[in-house]
């Protein structure tokens, strides 16, 4: 099949008809004159709100990389800026300057977040000042107890939450332990499943790989 090829404009004997350049020579050259033309690191508005970029992504300059943006507006000011598109996703909150995080993060005080993601894992709270906090958030639990006994709570001293429900905080689920101590609790499960195994209360379900009630099994 002769055709043209697309970079030097000489007639070649092509195997496949997708194929569109004479050599591998002339791909990458072609290549590397279409990445030349794309404006590098300009936002090219593609619909609205919409925009992307491009970027240049090794050093011999013909592969280049695409980003797309979206635009939003600053959670404090209402100013309109472009951020990228995994980001728009994620976050909730968006800044456009220092002063305005500034001003997001001191309107922030005791706000809520959940360690592993909305109605999943502990609730944190956002105390900045408390000596513990990690990214300004601490536990809201490790704060009621520290409440109730008059003291903050030491390195070493962990909160059990004895229902082994997270986000269950009344004050009659907490029990202050030591990390070898909670290790037992949460060990202390295993031998009691054991046991009920052994008294044929507790089942385990091969289908939906959990450990049931046999009363449940028999439903």
């Amino acid at each position: 099949m002769i055709k043209i090829c697309e970079y030097c404009e000489t007639e070649f004997d092509a195997r496949l008809d997708r194929i569109k350049f004479c050599s591998r020579q002339c791909y990458w050259s072609y290549r590397k004159r279409v990445a030349e033309k794309l404006p590098r690191g300009q936002f090219i508005k593609i619909a609205p709100g919409v925009y992307k970029k491009h970027f240049k992504s090794n050093a011999k300059g013909h592969n280049f990389k695409t980003y797309f943006y979206e635009e939003v507006n600053c959670s404090v000011c209402g100013k309109d800026i472009i951020r990228y598109r995994t980001n728009v996703r994620r976050q909730t909150n968006f800044v456009c300057s220092k002063e305005c995080k500034k001003a997001l993060v001191c309107n922030k005080e005791g706000s809520v977040k959940y360690k592993r993601g909305k109605g999943k894992g502990h609730i944190l709270e956002y105390h900045p000042d408390h000596p513990q906090s990690k990214n300004g958030y601490i536990a809201r639990h490790r704060l009621m107890v520290e409440q109730c006994l008059g003291r903050p709570l030491t390195l070493s001293e962990l909160v059990h939450h004895i229902d082994f429900d997270p986000q269950n905080n009344e004050v009659s689920n907490f029990d202050v332990v030591t990390a070898k101590q909670h290790s037992s609790a949460q060990t202390s499960i295993f031998k009691l499943v054991k046991r009920l195994m052994a008294m044929g209360i507790v089942d385990y379900d091969k289908n939906k790989h959990i450990y049931i009630m046999r009363e449940d099994k028999n439903i």
